[in-house]
């Protein structure tokens, strides 16, 4: 499968666990997200109120910058870039999650600071989108779920 499709099964991923009655949408929240610049707020587009949230295209937003970062560190990128965020050797497991994120967690190849990274990305665009703060903390653990494989609840 190419990067695309295993950035939208992600996304998919996400919103099944997130907003599995907006699953339907993830076509068209995908192309949205991919337009929206940063700061933005997706939701007017698809005929919503500026007043009201609709967490579906915001997941869907979240997913491809998580996941286009982990793509960044499994690439050939600069070591410096990614030194302090991954293991030695964590590159092969950065690179299994990508091609199968359903199927995999990446906890072990993440250092610390990694995950914190992660998570700061999903906090900052979050609040970005102007989620409720009970929901921001939702998104949250389930993003960690899937990518590291943490249990929400705990």
């Amino acid at each position: 499968m190419s990067d695309r499709n295993n950035r939208l099964e992600f996304c998919r991923i996400l919103l099944l666990e997130l907003a599995p009655d907006e699953v339907d949408f993830l076509v068209e929240y995908d192309k949205a997200a991919r337009i929206t610049g940063p700061g933005e707020r997706l939701g007017p587009e698809f005929g919503v109120a500026d007043t009201a949230i609709v967490l579906g295209p915001v997941v869907v937003m979240i997913g491809q910058r998580v996941f286009d970062l982990i793509l960044s560190w499994a690439g050939e990128i600069a070591q410096k870039i990614v030194e302090g965020f991954i293991v030695d050797q964590g590159k092969a497991e950065l690179k299994a999650w990508l091609s199968a994120p359903k199927e995999n967690n990446i906890s072990g190849a993440l250092t610390s600071a990694g995950k914190v990274e992660i998570i700061t990305v999903v906090s900052r665009l979050a609040t970005e989108a102007k989620l409720p703060d009970d929901e921001i903390e939702r998104v949250i653990k389930h993003v960690a779920k899937i990518v590291f494989g943490d249990d929400p609840e705990h």
